[in-house]
């Protein structure tokens, strides 16, 4: 599963070449989803109607995948960790 994240659904819509290249090279079936909070911040993001109709064009595209519960609270013990002190060699940060 790949997850756009906000600054590569920024960058595909406004259709920076880089970024539609990566998105039109992956694999066939790959299952690439929209992070739910990315959906909600390129709406938030939008100045006029035709900025949301481009999002919502865009968003409806992937599936809008949430965060479990669990998965958020690994995410922020995993970045409370990393943050609270320099990675070592054996560090997975």
């Amino acid at each position: 599963m790949i997850i756009i994240d906000t600054d590569i659904a920024i960058d595909v819509l406004r259709n920076f070449a880089a970024a539609l290249a990566w998105l039109n090279s992956l694999p066939v079936g790959e299952h690439v989803v929209i992070s739910g909070y990315t959906a909600l911040e390129l709406l938030a993001g939008s100045h006029n109607a035709a900025e949301q109709r481009s999002v919502d064009a865009m968003v409806s595209r992937f599936k809008a995948k949430w965060p479990t519960v669990g998965a958020r609270e690994r995410a922020l013990q995993d970045s409370a960790r990393c943050t609270s002190r320099a990675p070592s060699a054996h560090s997975t940060c």
